[in-house]
């Protein structure tokens, strides 16, 4: 059936006006579409970035809490921790939903009463309080909720870790110097013998003590006294310590004489035992005229060490001129310790026939019968004890042969 020109006319010109208002009512309602999708992606936005923003603060509270006085390595591993959460992956951190502070803040503690402190303990309160700023897409919400839309998040833990009223903690004792190394003793202001005396019972050798100029007298004061190391392996830590074949070289101060007619020098007694004081004031002085702890001298041991001296009239030891017959009273402390026993070094036996080795362990001061094996005529490949080092004289060592 074919339709005749006039009636299609009349059909297309009812439709014509249903057209028009389709296209009105998408043209009104587009917008507000639009406007509806970017509220749900910005609602999205801003709930994913709340998200991060809390989760961040918990996990940075919880750390907080469990390392309360943080190292420099526990408070990167903390930032780290924080910025993890607040830039879940590679791409937010380029672009974030919501842009964090910068930089990462540190937790702060409270008492449970609510007083802020630095020094948190067990019981305490760690918090963080973190924030970012959020910009919507979405046209006019600027208006609604601001541009930017700041949004906080604060978490509290529990300090978990530590004690209540920690006792003050005991510091950790020095480690102990290595065996071949003695305590270099205090020698100034001492007498000459009681600077060599106080060496001697330090573990130092008597023969490596020296007098400059030689010849001073042992009532004289030492001014100073310089140490010599005479093996730089040795790991001691000088001045404090020194390895004990070390060598001292002792300056005594210029004495006042000469003194007049009656007059003596007045012997530096500090350092010497009271035998040896008593000796050394007699030489010039009366010895009616010394006093050892405010009393006689001869009702104490002999054995005790003078630790200080006085003279009337007032005198500088080993140094003023007094006359004959002034007074002296010492003050005494006890004896000066034995010294510690002398180590002995390890030689270096490898290379050597087994009796040329058992020869450089007897001279270094080991026993004879401590060496084993002590037959044959072998070279030594290897030994139990290492070459260079120090161990008590009793050390026992055993050494192999090549195969």
């Amino acid at each position: 059936m074919v339709l005749p020109l006039a009636s299609l006319g009349a059909m297309l010109r009812r439709h014509r006006p249903h057209r028009g208002q389709a296209l009105a009512e998408t043209a009104i309602l587009l917008p507000v579409l639009l406007i509806l999708l970017l509220g749900a992606i910005d609602f999205g936005r801003a709930f994913f970035g709340w998200a991060n923003l809390h989760q961040a603060a918990r996990n940075g509270a919880n750390y907080a809490s469990i390392n309360a006085t943080m190292t420099s390595t526990e408070q990167a591993r903390y930032v780290a921790l924080v910025e993890s959460d607040l830039f879940p992956d590679l791409a937010e951190r380029r672009n974030p939903a919501c842009t964090p502070q910068d930089p990462v803040p540190s937790p702060s503690y409270r008492r449970p009463d609510g007083t802020p402190t630095t020094t948190p303990v067990l019981g305490d309160f760690a918090t963080l309080t973190l924030y970012c700023d959020f910009s919507p897409l979405t046209p006019l919400m600027d208006l609604i909720v601001g541009d930017p839309l700041r949004m906080t998040a604060t978490a509290t833990f529990p300090i978990r870790e530590g004690c209540i009223n920690c006792p003050t903690p005991v510091p950790a004792p020095p480690p102990p110097p290595p065996i071949q190394c003695f305590a270099v003793p205090a020698m100034e202001n001492r007498s000459v013998a009681g600077a060599r005396a106080a060496w001697v019972s330090a573990g130092f050798r008597e023969t490596n003590f020296t007098v400059e100029p030689a010849g001073a007298p042992d009532s004289a004061t030492v001014g100073t006294a310089t140490v010599t190391e005479d093996d730089p392996l040795s790991n001691c830590s000088m001045p404090a310590y020194a390895v004990y074949s070390s060598r001292v070289e002792v300056t005594p101060l210029p004495d006042g004489g000469p003194c007049a007619v009656g007059e003596a020098i007045v012997p530096n007694m500090i350092g010497m035992s009271l035998g040896d004081a008593r000796t050394a004031w007699d030489v010039e002085f009366d010895a009616l005229n010394l006093q050892a702890d405010g009393g006689d001298p001869a009702a104490l041991p002999q054995t005790r060490t003078i630790t200080d001296q006085s003279t009337a009239p007032t005198s500088t030891a080993g140094v003023s001129c007094l006359d004959v017959t002034a007074t002296a009273d010492v003050t005494t402390g006890p004896p000066l310790p034995p010294p510690p026993p002398t180590p002995c070094r390890v030689p270096n036996m490898t290379n050597l026939t087994r009796p040329e080795g058992q020869q450089e362990w007897v001279e270094e001061g080991f026993e004879s019968t401590n060496f084993s094996p002590n037959g044959g005529t072998w070279i030594i490949l290897s030994q139990s004890l290492v070459g260079g080092t120090y161990v008590d004289c009793g050390a026992s060592v055993r050494v192999s042969q090549q195969p």
